[in-house]
């Protein structure tokens, strides 16, 4: 009857090392899921950013247009403003 009762503690001792990692687990992933909200909420202020100095660039000093040619055989053109660096 002893062994048995061993048994069933390491069992539960297992179980509880087991509920440990899915606990950690989760947590991590709650974090993760509020950096990525995090990162997204910053990269959409950076575009918003961008936007207005494109804007700022066009209504006060003008872009200044620049069309260079990417390297190699087949290097491909590309323009761009000197300024505000905005692709076209």
């Amino acid at each position: 009857m002893n062994k048995q009762l061993e048994e069933v503690e390491f069992e539960k001792m297992k179980m509880s090392v087991i509920d440990e990692y899915n606990h950690s687990i989760t947590e991590m992933r709650k974090e993760t899921e509020m950096y990525m909200r995090k990162i997204e909420y910053i990269q959409q202020q950076i575009n918003e950013i961008e936007k207005n100095k494109q804007l700022y660039c066009k209504r006060t000093v003008g872009h200044k247009w620049k069309t260079e040619r990417e390297e190699g055989i087949y290097g491909e053109l590309f323009t761009y403003c000197e300024n505000c660096n905005l692709y076209s």
